[in-house]
């Protein structure tokens, strides 16, 4: 293994996680001595110790394991398994991570030298394809592509991957899970756990969460806030909630509900955007002619959590209540691209549906 490219792949690590990775997997001798030394000195050290030794498939493992600890790194599309049965695949032993990666493997050196590592993380198997350019090239694997797979499901995420490969990767991943073809789904993200929990728990969101999560609203009588505890001791008056007259109670109260009903009380799946492809009429003036013909505009949302901040739109009060049916339900709908259109039902010309891609 080139020594630039070692190193390379050491710094991606923090410090003490790279140690203890390299521990874990036997790499270091358990007698290893851990220093105050910056990162750069231990990365240094470490590559005396290693350069030389580490195979190629050992360093396909730690980059595997990197990107299992750091799946944010990349960005995922998701593909469905179309014709996929799950109990062909159940008889055919592709739960096993060898058997998973030998499989794989013997379709796509028929076409390329590639390097496969494949391992079971998280109940998922985490898929490392590395090629090389040239099939008789001696040269450092250079272009890697990524995968995890739920076993017996019917979705895969893949990273993005170069169109010379594209064909090939996706033929193969349909040969080996005995599926007729995978098809790009409009769903893409960079937590590979909220993409999961998005495909497999798709009739579990919002309210059902918490059962599915085990989760409870906790209880404030529990724990007295802290600065209302310090005024009490200061002899300041602590004016209590029975003390406050909420004009609007009745109003709160249905609010709340209604946002329990919709979202429940768990963190939302991650989803770092969401897309709205608007083909309505233009709900503006009569006198405006583009009312007569479809308004055709996009509509991105982006941010750390796209769902948790529409979900904190309609707590806040910044939004109205109870929200469209196309934000409150992006949790139960598997994608994160819509195409919004009218209805086709005279009556009902002004009220939005969300259309199926």
């Amino acid at each position: 293994m080139h020594r630039d490219a070692l190193k390379k792949l050491f710094n991606k690590f923090k410090k003490d996680e790279l140690i203890d990775v390299l521990l874990d997997r036997g790499f270091l001798d358990e007698g290893f001595q851990r220093t105050t030394a910056t990162k750069s000195a231990s990365v240094s050290r470490i590559l005396k110790l290693l350069c030389e030794k580490l195979s190629d498939k050992q360093v396909a493992v730690l980059d595997l394991i990197y990107h299992q600890l750091h799946p944010k790194t990349k960005e995922w599309d998701v593909f469905l398994l179309s014709g996929f049965d799950p109990e062909r695949a159940r008889g055919s032993g592709l739960t096993d991570p060898k058997n998973f990666e030998t499989q794989i493997c013997s379709k796509l050196q028929l076409y390329f030298n590639v390097d496969v590592c494949v391992q079971l993380y998280n109940n998922a198997l985490w898929i490392h394809l590395a090629f090389l350019e040239n099939k008789t090239s001696q040269s450092t694997f250079k272009d890697k592509v990524y995968l995890v797979y739920y076993p017996l499901s019917p979705y895969i995420m893949v990273t993005k991957m170069k169109a010379a490969y594209k064909q090939y990767i996706l033929q193969a991943v349909t040969d080996v899970l005995g599926c007729t073809e995978l098809k790009q789904q409009k769903l893409s993200g960079k937590d590979v756990q909220s993409l999961a929990d998005l495909l497999l728990n798709k009739k579990s969101q919002g309210y059902f969460s918490e059962f599915r999560l085990k989760k409870m609203d906790s209880n404030p009588l529990c724990q007295e806030n802290s600065a209302r505890r310090k005024r009490r001791h200061s002899g300041e008056k602590v004016i209590v909630e029975s003390e406050i007259t909420e004009e609007n109670k009745e109003e709160i109260g249905e609010k709340d509900k209604w946002m329990k009903n919709a979202f429940g009380s768990c963190d939302q799946p991650v989803l770092e955007k969401v897309k709205f492809t608007m083909e309505t009429r233009f709900k503006g003036s009569k006198e405006q002619d583009i009312t007569k013909n479809p308004f055709k505009c996009t509509v991105k949302f982006e941010g750390p959590s796209v769902i948790e901040g529409i979900k904190n739109l309609g707590k806040t009060g910044a939004a109205d209540v109870p929200l469209p049916s196309h934000l409150s339900t992006i949790h139960s709908q598997q994608r994160n691209h819509f195409i919004l259109k009218d209805r086709k039902r005279p009556r009902e010309m002004d009220s939005l549906k969300v259309s199926q891609l």
